[in-house]
């Protein structure tokens, strides 16, 4: 490539789905940031990172109120490396973690994943931050690049 950047635009949108085990036992609010890592350069020999929250607040009947959030694995059907895919078909690698050091791949507990809990009352709602990196130096063609991944809320 003589002077020609290649630049793929990419977003990982996340669905949530809230698992009712007692409706009576609690009422709770759930927002997201989605994680949009922006344009990905396959030049660069930097990694591509970007973050993306949840916020989680519950008027539980009782004091406290244990509460568990789970991420599926998305295009790839594993927690080891997840990928994007474009219109035509091509993939970018990525993954998304529980921790900023990102040591800890966010996920369901499963295949070298994790889960998160947390113990929520009416004064302490739970703002988490999750993080997501793109390796660098991938060889893809320029397009839009997603997956989709579904947070559970357990409770």
């Amino acid at each position: 490539m003589t002077g020609h950047l290649k630049k793929v635009t990419i977003t990982t949108t996340f669905i949530l789905c809230l698992l009712y085990q007692n409706v009576l036992a609690a009422q709770c609010n759930i927002t997201s940031t989605p994680m949009n890592f922006g344009a990905y350069d396959p030049m660069s020999t930097v990694p591509l990172t970007a973050t993306g929250s949840f916020s989680i607040s519950c008027k539980p009947n009782k004091q406290i109120f244990n509460i568990t959030l789970q991420l599926t694995s998305g295009n790839s059907g594993s927690y080891s490396q997840r990928n994007m895919v474009s219109g035509g078909g091509d993939q970018l690698f990525y993954n998304i973690y529980a921790n900023a050091a990102q040591t800890s791949i966010l996920g369901d507990g499963s295949g070298g994943s994790v889960s998160l809990t947390q113990i929520v009352s009416r004064q302490a709602p739970w703002d988490l931050t999750f993080y997501g990196q793109i390796p660098a130096l991938q060889n893809v063609t320029p397009g839009v690049y997603n997956d989709l991944l579904t947070a559970t809320i357990l409770w």
